[in-house]
């Protein structure tokens, strides 16, 4: 009966742990276990919370970015737009000012035309006169209309060849190159524009001079800018012609022009050579020859000043004179 003997202090101990795990269950871990579901149930809805604003700002990032890009293809079709109307405007106003700037310089050219015309009938009026009057002195004759035409002409053609030779003597003593003279007259040749602007009034030294330094040979530079500011560049045609003559009888080579209507067989070019060379007494003859119908007949043989009129309208001309006389 001793070994069956309970002992009471071990069942109180058993109960009051039974009873306090009880009551902690109740009052303690129960509460703690629902404040912990309702706290997980939180997070877990903040959690989806969050991920819908996340999902939600990156629609909105979406749109932005579309938006920006819209903006950006709107702004690049705007600025592309806005370049070719200032670009048209641009073109327009510049059209507009070349326009108005050639109907000027036209304007212009005529203005100089119409003095330079007024001052050269001018001159020619008093020349013709003081020449008729000295002619008319020395000849006893009246003279006419035609005569004083004619002696207008004589004369200014002389000085102009004059003044052509001068400036052909000063480029061969200058010891500038036929290539160079020749090179200078196929630039002037390729345009028109370019010896009108040489000649131009209206175009300014320092413009002519900037165009002859771009353009000609080093050696003709200077001599073309001279030439410009004396007004003289409509006399560079003549000045080359007149250094082909110089330079021919610098080398011993006579200068002679065939006019003509019917063209000289080769033959016949060699004995008229042969007959220069005999009566200049030379021993090259360079012949050039050009046609020239209003002759009517015959030919015209020039050395320089000197001049063989062998054409039909010649013969008509001098007939005319000698019935004038009478």
């Amino acid at each position: 009966m001793q070994l069956l003997r309970i002992d009471w202090n071990v069942v109180f101990t058993i109960i009051n742990l039974i009873v306090l795990y009880l009551g902690l269950r109740k009052f303690l871990i129960g509460p703690v276990t629902n404040v912990m579901e309702q706290r997980k149930q939180m997070i877990e809805g903040q959690i989806a919370d969050a991920n819908k604003l996340k999902a939600e700002a990156g629609d909105l990032k979406k749109q932005y970015e579309g938006m920006l890009a819209q903006a950006h293809e709107e702004s690049a079709e705007l600025l592309e737009k806005t370049r070719k109307s200032a670009q048209a405007e641009y073109e327009n106003r510049i059209n507009a000012a070349d326009a108005e700037a050639e109907k000027i310089i036209e304007k212009a050219h005529k203005t100089v035309e119409l003095e330079r015309d007024k001052t050269v009938q001018d001159l020619q009026s008093q020349i013709a006169v003081l020449a008729v009057a000295a002619a008319g002195k020395v000849l006893g004759e009246a003279s006419t209309n035609e005569n004083n035409r004619l002696l207008y002409q004589q004369f200014l053609t002389k000085a102009m060849t004059q003044t052509a030779n001068n400036y052909a003597t000063v480029l061969l003593e200058l010891g500038v190159t036929r290539e160079a003279v020749d090179e200078t007259k196929e630039i002037l040749s390729l345009t028109q524009d370019l010896p009108k602007s040489l000649k131009s009034p209206v175009v300014s030294k320092q413009e002519k001079h900037k165009l002859i330094d771009r353009i000609f040979p080093e050696s003709m530079k200077n001599f073309l800018k001279v030439v410009c500011d004396y007004g003289e560049a409509d006399l560079l045609e003549e000045i080359f012609a007149a250094y082909d003559v110089v330079e021919a009888e610098k080398n011993g080579i006579l200068q002679a022009k065939l006019e003509y209507v019917l063209e000289p067989t080769e033959d016949e070019v060699a004995q008229m050579k042969a007959y220069l060379a005999k009566k200049y007494q030379k021993d090259k003859v360079a012949l050039a020859l050009e046609k020239k119908p209003e002759l009517i007949g015959g030919f015209v043989l020039r050395v320089g000043d000197i001049e063989e009129d062998y054409s039909m309208k010649g013969r008509l001309n001098r007939l005319e004179r000698r019935l004038a006389w009478r």
